[in-house]
């Protein structure tokens, strides 16, 4: 079993939030992985520039004391007008530390603490990204739209859960 700690993500986090940020920007192990430089491009930027505006929401999950993985909502503009007042998900898990449950467990600590204030969550996903995708879908978000030259977007509509 698991020694998991969570601690909310503020902005003395900011060097350990990038570095998730890069880790959450997953791609294809059958291509190149795009340069930290991405870090420093808007569209990455309005992930974390300014954290702790009124409606950020994040969690740092940590293992024996270890940084393991982080999730956070925000709101921030969106590629669809659909949706567009859901804030949008991010997550990711350091590789050592896939596979263990740790996603699941971010998700689930943080929709219990914000589920009151949303109508629900969105977000956008490599479509190559299979294991992330099976993942949102047994969380119960679904496809809404995929836009010419962005990823495939999903949600979940919190007031249309069955649990």
């Amino acid at each position: 079993m698991l020694n998991i700690t969570y601690k909310e993500l503020n902005t003395n986090d900011a060097d350990l939030h990038k570095e998730l940020i890069y880790v959450a920007l997953w791609d294809s192990p059958d291509e190149e992985r795009r340069p930290r430089s991405v870090l420093s491009t808007p569209k990455v930027e309005a992930y974390y520039i300014k954290w702790g505006q009124p409606n950020d929401v994040g969690l740092i999950a940590y293992v024996d004391g270890v940084a393991s993985g982080f999730i956070q909502l925000r709101i921030k503009e969106c590629i669809t007008e659909e949706y567009a007042d859901y804030p949008e998900l991010a997550i990711a898990v350091l590789p050592q530390y896939q596979g263990k449950g740790i996603g699941k467990l971010l998700y689930s600590k943080l929709v219990s603490e914000v589920k009151s204030q949303y109508l629900g969550i969105r977000l956008g996903v490599n479509p190559k990204n299979k294991v992330a995708i099976k993942l949102y879908e047994k969380l119960g978000f679904n496809f809404y739209a995929h836009p010419e030259g962005s990823y495939p977007q999903m949600v979940i509509q919190f007031n249309k859960l069955s649990n």
